[in-house]
């Protein structure tokens, strides 16, 4: 790639599902370990947009990955809450909603 390529976008186009489908492709097994050496990684076809381009397909990327990791806390949360209402429910149900197991 020339100089003018974000690192950013090249990690989102590896990981996206035509990269992974690639890598997967030309992936070779050495003792156990998959890889994919830079001969190989030189011929994957990535976009190149201009680098204006680039710096606004990185921030939506970021701003993607951001509502995402926001999600993730709040699923996280809601999960936590839930096993707590469970845990209550089942202590309510079998000691007669006193308290008293």
């Amino acid at each position: 790639l020339s100089q003018g390529y974000l690192p950013t976008l090249l990690n989102a186009v590896i990981n996206s599902p035509y990269g992974r489908k690639w890598v997967k492709a030309v992936v070779t097994q050495q003792v156990g370990q998959a890889n994919v050496n830079g001969t190989k990684l030189q011929a994957l076809a990535v976009p190149v947009p201009p680098i204006a381009e680039q710096q606004r397909i990185v921030a939506e990327i970021e701003r993607c990955l951001s509502i995402v990791l926001r999600v993730e806390v709040q699923l996280e949360a809601n999960m936590k809450r839930a096993k707590r209402f469970r845990e209550a429910l089942l202590a309510a149900t079998f000691d007669g909603g006193t308290g008293d197991a």
